[in-house]
C-alpha cells in the first residue's frame, strides 16, 4: 500500500492492507520537523492512548433497528417496552457494544435471529451490556452482563 495515496484510500480499503504497510508521519521537535516511517503493525501493537469508540446510535421505540455503522448502541427503554429490536448485519471482524442507558420499568427484546444460538436477548436494567462480533455473516456473543439470552 506504500505506493497508493491517501486521496485514493477508499479504494484500497479491504483486503489489500498489509500489517508491514508504511505510513508516513510528520513529526516536529521545536521548529525542527522531519518524516517518520510506520508500520501499521508498529501503530496498532502500540497505541499511545486509550481507544475510544465516537460513534454510536441510540434505539428507543421509534427506532427498532440498531445501525451497522456505529460501535455502540444505546438502548433506551424509558418511553415504551421494545419487543422486537433488530441488530443490522455487520462486516467481517465488526465489534458492537450495546448497552442500556436508561430504563424506567420497560424492558427491551432484541431479535436473535443474526446471532449465532440465540432466540433474543432481554435488557431490563440500566448498565445492562452485550459485546458482538460479526463472523461467518453472523453475530456471536463475546460478553454480556445482566442481559437474559434464551
Amino acid at each position: 500500500m506504500a505506493d497508493k495515496r491517501i486521496s485514493e484510500l477508499n479504494e484500497h480499503l479491504g483486503s489489500d492492507i498489509l500489517n508491514n504497510d508504511i505510513l508516513m508521519v510528520v513529526s516536529s521537535n521545536g521548529e525542527l520537523r522531519f518524516n517518520k516511517r510506520l508500520s501499521l503493525e508498529t501503530l496498532f501493537n502500540n497505541i499511545p492512548t486509550y481507544l475510544k469508540f465516537k460513534n454510536y446510535d441510540t434505539v428507543d421505540s421509534t427506532n427498532l433497528i440498531s445501525s451497522s455503522n456505529t460501535a455502540i448502541t444505546h438502548i433506551n427503554g424509558s418511553s415504551d417496552q421494545i419487543l422486537n429490536m433488530n441488530i443490522e448485519n455487520g462486516s467481517q471482524g465488526q465489534y458492537k457494544i450495546l448497552t442500556m442507558t436508561n430504563n424506567q420499568g420497560y424492558s427491551v427484546i432484541v431479535n436473535g435471529s443474526n446471532i449465532i444460538g440465540i432466540n433474543s436477548i432481554e435488557f431490563n436494567n440500566e448498565g445492562n451490556s452485550l459485546t458482538l462480533l460479526y463472523t461467518n455473516n453472523n453475530w456471536t456473543v463475546l460478553s454480556s452482563y445482566g442481559v437474559i439470552i434464551s
